[in-house]
């Protein structure tokens, strides 16, 4: 018996021991972010139930697009002018210590 089958669970999987750890996932995600797992369970059940129209989908993608557009651009915006600030404050440190070289 090597080491690597001796570190692993001695019980056996089947059926039931997998949907328990399925369950007990879903539960963690539910508990973690409840507003997020309520608005993806809506959002596969009217697709997966066909009460979602194409032309209504394709609408909620598109706006689903744009607003991750925007977060990421406000993202990079905010990154640039927090790396121009540190860029600054660098230069106004070398020139208020007097900038001479010996």
């Amino acid at each position: 018996m090597t080491t690597a089958t001796a570190t692993h669970d001695p019980t056996p999987r089947n059926l039931y021991s997998d949907l328990d750890a399925l369950k007990d996932r879903i539960a963690t995600a539910i508990a973690e972010q409840p507003i997020a797992a309520t608005a993806a369970a809506a959002g596969l059940g009217f697709v997966l139930g066909s009460r979602l129209a194409r032309p209504a989908l394709a609408i909620l993608l598109s706006a689903a697009t744009r607003a991750a557009a925007t977060w990421i651009g406000e993202t990079i915006r905010e990154t640039a002018i927090a790396q121009m600030n540190d860029l600054r404050a660098a230069n106004e440190t070398n020139t208020h210590t007097g900038g001479t070289r010996s």
